[in-house]
């Protein structure tokens, strides 16, 4: 969220050492969380870029997203900075993060944005199809019925936060980890498909969401290169999933089925 974070100083430090690299990845950045609420002003917004722009060492980020609703947001002015950006050659393009689909647009209809990350996943699936439940985020406020559908038709795919059931307050794995009668059911399908296909339940989870046609964007939380390299196999595992196994999983998750 910006500020002088050790991370980003070692990221662009790291950076530093191969100048190639940076135009071979994307850089995607957040702002406007402050501590005990949102601060989407142009002074706290140009400073928190500038934080970015210093301590990873680029002269521009790929993409800035806001970072949950400030509800306090003046559009036109979040707007007019975001143009002055891209015009300056700081930032190439611009979302959102856990936005509703009202505040999306209203930003929207002032200068395009380009994604909304928000939480997708066999595990919280709210987002892509209703459940025969309440909401399985465990914030309200991370749950939107649709919101895959409502980027879907304006063209745009999601980043998915949390894709393999990942707590956001950062306990422990809600799917694989922490146990319970709906974990035993999802994973239960889970590793039938997996068998199945001769491959991991963890990558039959990423393949669920790559095989929706709204082109799902998974952001995978491992620091492990193994593990990365193996979840790559996703997209090849959802092209030879079929429309029964997609159900059969959708089924052990909660969603109503005929």
């Amino acid at each position: 969220y910006g500020g002088n974070e050790r991370c980003m100083k070692l990221f662009g430090q790291a950076l530093a050492l191969k100048p190639g690299l940076r135009s071979q990845i994307e850089v995607i950045a957040k702002m406007d969380v402050v501590h005990g609420g949102y601060d989407t002003s142009t002074e706290h917004l140009t400073q928190v870029l500038n934080d970015y722009l210093l301590s990873l060492q680029t002269s521009y980020l790929d993409v800035v997203l806001l970072h949950r609703q400030d509800y306090l947001t003046d559009a036109a002015e979040v707007s007019a900075l975001f143009y002055s950006w891209r015009a300056a050659g700081k930032v190439r393009y611009f979302g959102t993060s856990n936005y509703d689909q009202n505040t999306f647009l209203n930003l929207h209809s002032r200068i395009p944005l380009v994604t909304n990350e928000i939480e997708v996943s066999v595990w919280a699936p709210e987002t892509i199809c209703p459940l025969g439940t309440g909401p399985i985020s465990p914030d309200k406020y991370l749950t939107n019925d649709g919101l895959v559908d409502f980027h879907y038709r304006l063209n745009m795919s999601v980043l998915a936060w949390g894709p393999l059931g990942g707590d956001p307050y950062g306990g422990a794995n809600r799917l694989f980890v922490l146990t319970g009668t709906r974990q035993t059911q999802v994973r239960t399908a889970l590793q039938s498909i997996a068998k199945q296909m001769d491959d991991f339940e963890d990558i039959i989870a990423l393949a669920w969401l790559l095989k929706h046609p709204a082109n799902i964007v998974p952001i995978i939380g491992t620091m492990d290169a193994q593990r990365m390299m193996n979840q790559t196999r996703a997209l090849a595992i959802a092209q030879k999933m079929t429309r029964n196994d997609w159900y059969v999983i959708a089924g052990a998750i909660g969603v109503p089925l005929p």
